[in-house]
Order: C-alpha cells, then sequence, then structure tokens
C-alpha cells in the first residue's frame, strides 16, 4: 500500500526525538525559574523548528499560569517587518494606525493572563537569527512594559549558528543589556547522533502509531501488512539507515544527521519496499541505500 494521503508520505508526523526532549526539559526549567531567556542554535534541517513546535505543544497545558505563544521571525529584507508584527500575527490580532503596538500586546497578554496567578508570558521565537538590534530592544521594552503589570517574560528562541555572531556584535558596541537579557544562554540543538535515535523513531512507526485512527495499524503495518504480520519491524533496519546516512554527510553534519532527510530517507523507502510485500518479506538493503540517495541529503551536505 502507497498510502499517499499518509501523515508519512505529507509529511505531518511529528517524531519525538531524545534531542526534542532534552531541550524542553530544559526550557521548562527556565521557565519555571523565571529566567528571561534560553537560546537554541543548530544547523539547517536538523529539527529545530519541529522542536519549537513541540515545546509550545507540551509547555502551554504544563504551566497553567502561562500564556505561551510561537511566532516566527521572517528575513529582515523587508524592513517593515519587525517583532512586533510578527507577535501581532502569532496572537491574530491587529491594531488600528494610530495605536501603539507595543502597549496594545501588553494589554492582550494582560487579558490572557487576567485569570492567574504568578502570570508569565512564554514568548518562543524560530528563526530568531533574523532579529536585528531594533528587535531586541523592541523585546527589551516588551520585557520592561510586561513587568509594570507583573508579568514575567521567557523568551526560547531557535536560531541558526550565526546567532553567536549577534552577540558578539551587540558585545562589540556594548549593548550589555540585550546580551545580559536574552544571549547569555546557548545550547546547540542536534540533529540525529546515533544509531539508537533512529532506532527509537522507528520503532514508533512499529508500535507507537496508528493510521487510518481507530483501525489499529502502526505506520509499518499500513505499508507492510503481510511482512508486519510475519514479524517484520522497521526498528530492525536501523543500522542500515545510520550506515547509509552517515556515509552521506560530512562536516557540521557528521553525528548530527538532519531530520528532514532522515523522515524523507523512510518515506521512500517504503514507496520501495511496499510493491514486494509478503508474508516471506526480506529486507533489501539496496531499497535503504536507494532512499537514503533519493532524499538528496548528498547534495545538500555539498552546497549547505
Amino acid at each position: 500500500m502507497t498510502g499517499p494521503t499518509h501523515p508519512l508520505m505529507l509529511g505531518e508526523v511529528q517524531f519525538i526525538t531524545n534531542e526534542m526532549i532534552r531541550v524542553l526539559r530544559l526550557c521548562f526549567d527556565r521557565v519555571i525559574s523565571r529566567r528571561p531567556a534560553v537560546m537554541f542554535e543548530g544547523s539547517s534541517r536538523v529539527g529545530k523548528s519541529m522542536c519549537a513546535e513541540f515545546v509550545q505543544s507540551q509547555l502551554a497545558p504544563k504551566i497553567p499560569n502561562a500564556h505561551v505563544t510561537l511566532c516566527i521571525a521572517r528575513d529582515r529584507h523587508d524592513h517593515r517587518w519587525n517583532v512586533l508584527r510578527e507577535l501581532c500575527y502569532a496572537e491574530n490580532t491587529t491594531t488600528k494606525q494610530k495605536i501603539d503596538v507595543l502597549y496594545h500586546l501588553v494589554n492582550l497578554i494582560a487579558s490572557q493572563l487576567a485569570d492567574s496567578v504568578n502570570k508569565q508570558y512564554v514568548l518562543i521565537i524560530d528563526e530568531i537569527q533574523n532579529f536585528n538590534s531594533v528587535d531586541y530592544k523592541i523585546l527589551v521594552d516588551l520585557h520592561n512594559c510586561l513587568k509594570q503589570v507583573n508579568i514575567s517574560l521567557t523568551v526560547i528562541g531557535f536560531s541558526q549558528p550565526n546567532i553567536y555572531e549577534k552577540r558578539s556584535g551587540f558585545q562589540e558596541v556594548k549593548e550589555r543589556r540585550i546580551v545580559s537579557r536574552f544571549l547569555s544562554e546557548i545550547h546547540t540543538y542536534h540533529g540525529c547522533r546515533s544509531g539508537d535515535d533512529l532506532t527509537a523513531m522507528l520503532h514508533a512507526c512499529d508500535e507507537g502509531s496508528e493510521f487510518p485512527v481507530l483501525s489499529g495499524l502502526s505506520y509499518t503495518e499500513y505499508f507492510l501488512p503481510k511482512a508486519f504480520g510475519s514479524g517484520f519491524r522497521l526498528a530492525t533496519l536501523s543500522g542500515l539507515f545510520w550506515k547509509f546516512l552517515s556515509d552521506s554527510v560530512a562536516g557540521e553534519y557528521t553525528n548530527n544527521l538532519p531530520m528532514e532527510h532522515f523522515c524523507e530517507s523512510l518515506k521512500n523507502y517504503l514507496k520501495f519496499a511496499a510493491p514486494n510485500d509478503t508474508d516471506l518479506f526480506e529486507v533489501n538493503e539496496e531499497d535503504v541505500r536507494k532512499a537514503v540517495e533519493a532524499s538528496n541529503l548528498r547534495v545538500f551536505c555539498d552546497v549547505a
């Protein structure tokens, strides 16, 4: 079964990785401690945006006295964009032309937290490397304005590695309030670091998934029902996937595999294997190799 509408084929599956759990725990600790900010930097396609969405979905129900928002920072080639406009979009609000946008947002956040105690605004910003000095100064103003109405601000940022260059630039011009408040804690976000990471995700396809809803079919059983019934499990292929993926990368992606290309490789493998589904299904190593090759991982690493 090829399943063109399957969540795997549509790219709608959110694999929960060991790295995402590590980051969530760090974020939870920083929010509970009411730290002003924590940042995570990592190479392209290692799964930072997926993690940002995961952190938002997990923090919101766990911290009832917090208003949690996910904001995506756009490229600043268009000078009209800044964090205030992006926050309005994230909060699904608009303002009249003569209204001060910052105070409008502060009032909106305060109204969202009107019935809460120990009020807190958690702002998750993806692609925060796009921020310029104006954006960070606005964050300082937002922090101060929220503090006036007894709301603490915690910023969680996900960035490309050039966030360090941004910090150095602020240090050179002695913008200590920006560095100390928002850029003093930066952690590296990793992609897949070992075969164990792949095993966990493939095992989720075998046992911790279902499609169609209420069908009782795992993702593996959906694509390979006869093989699954005879005992085949995708998790047994983690070593092969790790080998071919690792052979395709270099430099910053060594032992730091891009999540996007792993997902694409898995999707390709299921397409190749599904027509050969039988009760006597045998793993074809060449199918795994072709699946990884078709993900264009090697090409990506050559030009990244």
